[in-house]
């Protein structure tokens, strides 16, 4: 499994690491290489799934406190 992070996470930054992405969107890009390596275990894709829906609604909550924040 190390040797699947070190080469998906290498992969990952050559090509998004010059892009600014938000974490849902970085989160998301890494579930996607991921998935990639055909022998990745449910658990671990059910896990990214999670990560992704949880870290979509903090994302949303952040947002909805600056907009307050700017309007307050």
């Amino acid at each position: 499994m190390e040797e699947l992070k070190d080469s998906r996470s290498s992969e990952f930054f050559k090509i998004f690491g010059t892009r600014k992405m938000n974490s849902v969107e970085a989160i998301a890009e890494g579930y996607r290489i991921l998935c990639l390596h055909k022998n990745l275990p449910q658990e671990a894709k059910d896990l990214m799934e999670t990560l992704i829906r949880t870290n979509f609604k903090l994302e949303k909550e952040i947002l909805e406190l600056k907009k307050g924040k700017n309007n307050g």
